[in-house]
This record gives C-alpha cells, structure tokens and sequence, in this order.
C-alpha cells in the first residue's frame, strides 16, 4: 500500500520556480551592465565634432571663421564668400570683379587655404529660393565653366556622376 502523494520520497523539480530563479538573474544581469554603460565612458569614441563655416565682414573685407569663432579664410575679400554647405569646407571666392561688364572670377579654397577646381574657368555655387524667398544652396553641386562650356561636378565625394561639360 501506498502512503500517498505526500510522503513519496523522490524528489520532483518545481519548473515555474526554475523559470523565476532564471529570470531573476538574467534581470540582475541587465541592471548591472546597464548601471555601468551609465557611468563609464567610452574610451573608443572619437572625436567626430562637424564643424560649420560662416562668413565674416571685418574691415570692409570678407572671410570665413568656424562656429568657435577660429579665422579659416583671413578676410581679405572685397566680395561676399560664398559657402555652399556649412559644414563642408569649400569656399568660392569673387575677385577681378568688374560691375560695368558683369564680369568676374572665381577660385574654390578649402579650410587649409589651397585652392581646388583650378582647371575650371568659373566655378559657382547652384542658387535656390523656397517659397518665403529665402536663398539656399544645393548641396554637393557645383556650377562650372570651362571656356564656353557649362557643367556640374559633385565636391563632396560622395556620389559617383560624370561631369559632363556642355555647350550652352
């Protein structure tokens, strides 16, 4: 005979109590990583800090400063540097400006100073107006003119387009 459900001696394994004891410590587990992601700091990060351009009019003379306010074109420009995109470091300069012609030149200078997009004649920054007429500038593209000729180059780099120079 047997004594009943109580008194047998083999153990049985409780699988909600199991479950619980696994749940808890996976819980511990996440609360104790995240409590130390909180308050160390990651050594790897690099300082990717973008940094915007403005142009400056100081003197009567025109340049380009950064948002710290550090000089990165000295302003020596009679003409308004134009800035396409804020936080790319192109630059296009006027100068040889003759108002009874309408005539100028151009030249590109990055943030180093040195001057890009030689081998063009013209070269300018492709003007937008939104519906409040308010001026921007389109972004990786640029107008230029090489002899008779007009085309679009990409400054950025990061599409891949052929320029196409055309007659006009």
């Amino acid at each position: 005979m047997s004594r009943g459900k109580r008194y047998d001696t083999e153990s049985k394994l409780n699988i909600k109590k199991v479950i619980a004891v696994i749940i808890a410590i996976a819980v511990i587990i996440m609360f104790v990583v995240a409590i130390k992601t909180l308050l160390t700091k990651n050594t790897n990060e690099t300082n990717t800090q973008v940094i915007s351009y403005y142009p400056v009019y100081t003197n009567d003379k025109w340049g380009v400063i950064d948002q710290t306010g550090k000089i990165v074109i000295e302003p020596t420009y009679s003409e308004m540097i134009t800035i396409p995109d804020s936080k790319t470091d192109i630059f296009i300069c006027l100068y040889d400006v003759d108002y009874t012609n309408n005539t100028y030149k151009t030249k590109v200078l990055d943030s180093k100073n040195k001057e890009k997009f030689t081998n063009y004649d013209l070269v300018e920054a492709i003007e937008n107006y939104d519906l409040g007429n308010n001026m921007w500038y389109e972004s990786g593209v640029l107008r230029v003119k090489k002899g008779d000729k007009y085309g679009l180059i990409d400054y950025t780099r990061k599409r891949n387009f052929t320029t196409g120079i055309y007659k006009y």
